[in-house]
């Protein structure tokens, strides 16, 4: 008995696998990333914008999530900007923050973090798009800035909003990591609000108060 021969789809020896696909850089758009961090901290900056599109570009800032850089979102964020967006994505090669008590925090969901989300990050990132010295900034529209982030850059997002209300017209949130503490159940977080890291009032200058993603969203302007 002598099966059928298995003949490949004349597809297969074409068609890159889906990831491959996703990898290849889209010839819609252009890309950098900056070399030299901003002074006085560690931050650098991928930027995505569309080829050949006439007129200023909306713009999207991209918090990527804890142990995350913006490599990860890459397929991601140039898709978005192949659709007519300016996105800009910092990474941070050092997010500790507050030393000891910010690595205490994040293991008990308390009011510091290893990772700043207090909104001073995204904040930095506006701040080189409204720098129209540095490449492609010339097309931002800044009356059109939208902040988004992954998992814990969510709530960067979310306290990048409420710093910044006037200049955030839309939030973007996927897959947040916005919890209620565990530290909670054990009395450790007087406020007693879903917080994430990165609130610490010893640490941050953001105006929502040391109980942070929760008045943050409360008092969203978008």
């Amino acid at each position: 008995h002598r099966h059928p021969a298995i003949v490949p789809s004349p597809m297969a020896a074409t068609t890159p696998s889906s990831y491959t696909m996703l990898r290849e850089p889209d010839p819609r758009v252009e890309f950098y990333h900056t070399e030299t961090p901003v002074p006085g901290t560690k931050t650098t900056f991928a930027v995505w914008a569309p080829k050949d599109w006439s007129g200023k570009l909306p713009v999207l800032l991209f918090q990527s999530g804890y142990g995350h850089s913006s490599d990860g979102h890459a397929p991601f964020l140039e898709r978005i900007a192949a659709e007519g967006f300016l996105v800009i994505a910092p990474d941070r090669s050092d997010d500790q923050q507050c030393g000891a008590l910010g690595i205490l925090g994040f293991l008990n969901f308390v009011s510091c973090s290893a990772v700043t989300t207090d909104g001073s990050n995204l904040a930095l990132t506006l701040s080189y798009a409204k720098d129209d010295q540095n490449q492609w900034m010339e097309r931002a529209d800044l009356s059109k800035v939208a902040m988004a982030g992954f998992s814990m850059g969510a709530a960067e997002a979310i306290n990048a909003q409420a710093r910044l209300p006037s200049e955030t017209k839309a939030l973007l949130l996927l897959s947040p990591s916005i919890l209620v503490p565990a530290a909670n159940v054990i009395a450790w977080n007087c406020c007693l609000q879903p917080i994430t890291g990165g609130q610490c009032f010893l640490c941050s200058d953001t105006p929502v108060g040391p109980c942070g993603t929760g008045q943050a969203i409360r008092q969203s302007a978008v």
